[in-house]
């Protein structure tokens, strides 16, 4: 399993949220582009799989935490791979305390 680290520039979610787009790389023109699907099962009512979609959820906001409070992200992928698996946020650094 592969892993890139680096700050979170941009996310952009589909209309009907069925996948996010996510930058992420040093500065806004150099970073790389990553996504997290979301099966049509899991949209709306996420009742046909509730921990899929409560994981994939779980995901996008500690994205956008990283993203909003400048923290370096750690996202996990299969080698050769866009589609996100984990993200890890860090704790150390970005414009919040630690």
């Amino acid at each position: 399993m592969a892993s890139t680290t680096g700050l979170v520039q941009n996310i952009k979610l589909s209309y009907n949220f069925t996948v996010a787009w996510v930058s992420i790389g040093p500065t806004a023109t150099n970073t790389q582009l990553f996504s997290l699907q979301f099966s049509r099962d899991n949209i709306g009512s996420f009742v046909n799989n509730q921990r899929e979609a409560a994981f994939l959820k779980l995901m996008v906001e500690q994205l956008v935490s990283g993203m909003l409070a400048q923290r370096e992200v750690t996202v996990y992928h299969e080698d050769g791979e866009s589609a996100i698996t984990a993200v890890e946020v860090s704790v150390a650094g970005g414009l919040m305390p630690p």
